[in-house]
């Protein structure tokens, strides 16, 4: 049950525990930071065992099972590093990975289906599972001494050692000039094409908190960077009150919503009507390689 969501809510889980983390570490007496860090673990725990929440957790058991001598602090680094990866790619990237990611499956005509998604774009919590497998292969391939260095770095600079996996293990050169080029020319392009289109206000959002959220979110988890450091939106609490943040994006989201409500309501109505359906070529058919 891996879907997008999946991947949203492994990074998102991984940024409040890190943050709880943050703040029972920060706590002067010694048996408090001790029941607190235990009260975390614990709530960590039951979240995975909770069966109707499988799909929000699938990835963390992935992670989990795989790295399980990791510190907690240290696997939800790892989970949000990976998410951030998968999250980040430009589409180029996405297309270069998805031809090894293609090898791996048994099955051909699902790998190449899949693969085919990720050369679209899309399918992304698939780089982050694959990221995982094929991070722990690339471990237990090395040397002891390159195992340990290596682990170390999964530790410590996690995003680092995902690069490293796909630049060594698969020859992939992702941190090269070229590829950055292109993905901040898909990434302006994109946002000019949203910026079409003023009666929404996803171009603003974009253009306002990409760059500068982008920097920051590179080397850190968001889960471990005050709310300071981000520009976002004002978030929304159930009973419709806002909280605003200290660098937010000025737009009022309650306000946005009533003012374009017709709008956005056939946008809804467009989307479910759609039939969803994807066109694959079959196994063997001639693809672009990278």
């Amino acid at each position: 049950p891996i879907s997008v969501l999946s991947l949203l809510e492994a990074n998102a889980t991984a940024s409040e525990f890190l943050s709880l983390l943050q703040c029972a570490n920060a706590q002067d007496c010694i048996v408090e930071r001790r029941l607190s860090l235990e009260n975390i673990k614990r709530r960590f725990d039951n979240l995975l065992n909770d069966r109707s929440r499988l799909e929000y957790a699938a990835l963390l058991h992935v992670t989990r099972v795989h790295f399980s001598n990791l510190e907690l602090s240290e696997l939800l680094g790892l989970v949000s590093a990976t998410a951030r990866f998968a999250l980040d790619l430009s589409d180029l990237e996405m297309s270069m990975l998805a031809n090894d990611i293609e090898e791996s499956f048994l099955n051909r005509e699902w790998g190449h289906a899949l693969a085919m998604e990720l050369r679209r774009g899309s399918q992304r919590q698939l780089i982050y599972f694959k990221s995982v497998l094929f991070l722990y292969g690339w471990l237990q391939c090395l040397n002891p001494g390159e195992h340990d260095a290596c682990l170390q770095m999964v530790r410590r600079s996690p995003g680092e050692a995902i690069r490293r996996m796909w630049d060594e293990g698969f020859d992939r050169q992702l941190g090269e000039d070229y590829a950055e080029d292109f993905a901040e020319a898909g990434a302006a392009k994109l946002e000019r094409r949203m910026s079409e289109y003023p009666i929404l206000a996803d171009g603003r959002i974009l253009s306002e908190s990409r760059l500068h959220n982008a920097m920051r979110l590179r080397s850190s988890s968001a889960g471990l960077l005050s709310f300071r450091d981000l520009r976002l939106l004002d978030a929304i609490f159930k009973d419709g009150e806002s909280l605003r943040f200290p660098n937010r994006i000025e737009i009022d989201p309650v306000a946005y919503y009533e003012d374009h409500m017709n709008v956005l309501a056939q946008f809804d109505s467009e989307y479910r009507s759609m039939s969803h359906a994807r066109f694959h070529l079959p196994p063997g058919a001639p693809v672009f390689q990278l």
